[in-house]
């Protein structure tokens, strides 16, 4: 039994375990000694799939991106049948809090995944074994000191996280615009970061700084990104839309969209509005 946690764990205690270990700065091995670096945990997914998206990992000198996929043992990767399912392809690391003697962790394809167990990482950090076994809010830590450890390692850990993504973008599009792609994914708050991060990938800063410095004072700019986001009057479904007879600037942004070229256009069901 590993101090601090039950073997009856379920996935989810199992999920909040993973992600305060992270936060202590342990250093990782995959089950074959490979060094494991987290550099950026990915983002949780609510749909059917892996549990996280989109990660960032170093095993030794090479870096994957890819999906993470979390269980209570390591047989349960062949015992859900993952290894027959091409939507778990994407995985690049299995985290298991018990190796129970798996063997490989492959995909359907046959690429074989590093996989790494938590179990023992657990009996070190009594931090994270607390975390996982209940919600923030209950914690009952009666040391000020550890505590504080907690908060700090899950402050820096965030600011570690945001700082690889912005390290990973920049290896692929330059310093303007991966600021304005993450200002941009800023702006959608919890609800619509992704139609914003896909909003700047399709309106590049260049486009929009060519188009200001050709006319600083027309909107074609503003009415690009709105057109392209499909939130334009005329572009939202349940507005019947005719001219505004009273709102002339309105119409004039109308008059610009039309006259652009209409390209790959977003649709106003990709975004979650405020109410």
């Amino acid at each position: 039994m590993i101090a601090g946690l039950h073997e009856d764990l379920t996935e989810k205690q199992v999920t909040k375990a993973w992600q305060s270990l992270l936060n202590t700065g342990c250093k990782l091995q995959t089950e074959k000694g490979q060094s494991l670096c987290v550099i950026y945990p990915g983002k949780t997914s609510d749909t059917p799939g892996s549990d996280f998206q989109d990660a960032v990992i170093k095993v030794n000198r090479h870096m994957l991106k890819g999906n993470i996929e979390l269980h209570v043992k390591s047989s349960d990767w062949h015992k859900h049948e993952h290894d027959r399912n091409p939507v778990y392809n994407g995985v690049v690391l299995h985290v298991a809090l018990q190796d129970d003697d798996a063997g490989e962790i492959k995909t359907q394809d046959g690429t074989v995944i590093p996989a790494v167990t938590i179990g023992r990482y657990l009996k070190r950090n009594p931090a994270a074994s607390v975390l996982s076994r209940v919600p923030c809010a209950a914690v009952g830590i009666n040391s000020p000191e550890v505590l504080l450890t907690i908060i700090d390692n899950a402050g820096l850990a965030r600011f570690c996280e945001k700082a690889a993504r912005f390290h990973y973008y920049l290896q692929r599009q330059d310093p303007g615009q991966a600021l304005y792609s993450g200002i941009m994914t800023a702006l959608g708050y919890a609800r619509n970061q992704e139609p914003f991060r896909k909003l700047a990938e399709k309106v590049l800063l260049c486009v929009l700084e060519s188009m200001v410095r050709e006319n600083s004072q027309d909107e074609s700019g503003l009415v690009l990104l709105l057109g392209i986001a499909g939130l334009l009057p005329s572009q939202r479904p349940q507005i019947d839309y005719s001219p505004f007879e009273d709102y002339a600037y309105v119409n004039e942004l109308e008059k610009i969209w039309e006259r652009m070229q209409r390209i790959d256009v977003m649709a106003y069901a990709d975004w979650q509005p405020f109410e």
